[in-house]
């Protein structure tokens, strides 16, 4: 959460959890990532890199959507997080 004076958040995900059958690829992922930095994701193989960026590109591309909308039906600007809290 942005609080007065701090830099606000471009990505932040809370206990992401993701199975493929009986297989977890993830099991509470979460972490934040502030607008202006470099963000690595490194991790050994299978250890649901590749899963996360998949959910978090899907969720982009489908808030985009819902963002536009949003937009137009506005006229106006629209934080992408309050079009998703109300979707």
């Amino acid at each position: 959460m942005t609080r007065a004076g701090t830099v606000p958040e471009v990505l932040e995900l809370e206990a992401l959890r993701r199975t493929f059958g009986e297989v977890v690829a993830l099991d509470g992922l979460t972490f934040t990532v502030p607008d202006g930095v470099l963000f690595g994701f490194v991790g050994r193989n299978g250890s649901g890199k590749t899963t996360a960026m998949r959910i978090v590109c899907i969720v982009v591309r489908l808030a985009a959507v819902v963002y536009e909308r949003a937009v137009l039906q506005t006229g106006g600007r629209v934080r992408l997080r309050e079009v998703l809290r109300s979707a």
